[in-house]
């Protein structure tokens, strides 16, 4: 989810700037449109695909008719959500109407008050949702099997990202942009864990035995 940094107001009017911008935003474009074809078999296939779509839908949308994508965000974030809560077999009914619900709030709200800081942080909401599920998760894989997966850390640690990039927009974005420059970086990089691992063949360690599982 990179449309965030695009046309940011913080964003200083200088060409040099403005190439850089646009470099690491077509590099994260295409490279988050590739995870969905390593995790169809072996991952978490519907996250990375609604993943994918999301900075595909914007960038369409933001080309075509001139609407920031941010617009939007929160729409595939909660699509985001309850694809996770599937696959960490967390996905209750009140769960799903508790979120529709907020949404539907945050979104009245925007409306009202004409303020995209309130998208930002229904944003930021979802992820953290999201981001505590995957603790869990992994903490449960943990303690029941024994083995930590580098899977589940990545997905923690990019989960974090996003989080830590919305609430950067909305509250110092003007102070901190290599900062997140610097979560762009470190997004590639989980990128590319996805484009070659999935759950199945990521990297595993057995803490109480000391023993790496790579098969």
């Amino acid at each position: 989810m990179e449309i965030i940094l695009w046309k940011c107001p913080g964003l200083a009017p200088l060409l040099a700037i403005k190439i850089i911008t646009r470099l690491i935003f077509y590099f994260n474009f295409v490279m988050w449109l590739l995870p969905p074809f390593k995790q169809q078999k072996g991952g978490f296939f519907l996250y990375f695909l609604i993943l994918a779509l999301t900075d595909t839908t914007g960038y369409l949308i933001f080309y075509l008719f001139h609407i920031p994508p941010y617009y939007f965000y929160a729409f595939f974030s909660l699509l985001i959500l309850f694809a996770s809560l599937h696959y960490t077999h967390s996905l209750k009914l009140w769960l799903i109407l508790f979120n529709i619900i907020i949404s539907i709030i945050g979104t009245v709200l925007f409306y009202i008050y004409k303020d995209v800081r309130i998208l930002i942080l229904l944003t930021a909401y979802l992820h953290l949702i999201i981001l505590f599920n995957f603790i869990i998760y992994s903490v449960q894989k943990l303690f029941l099997r024994n083995i930590l997966y580098s899977y589940l850390l990545l997905l923690i640690f990019y989960e974090f990202t996003l989080v830590a990039k919305s609430v950067i927009y909305v509250y110092s974005i003007r102070t901190s942009i290599p900062l997140i420059y610097l979560l762009n970086a470190l997004e590639v990089l989980i990128c590319i864990y996805f484009v070659t691992f999935n759950l199945k063949t990521g990297y595993r360690f057995r803490p109480n035995r000391n023993i790496l599982i790579t098969e």
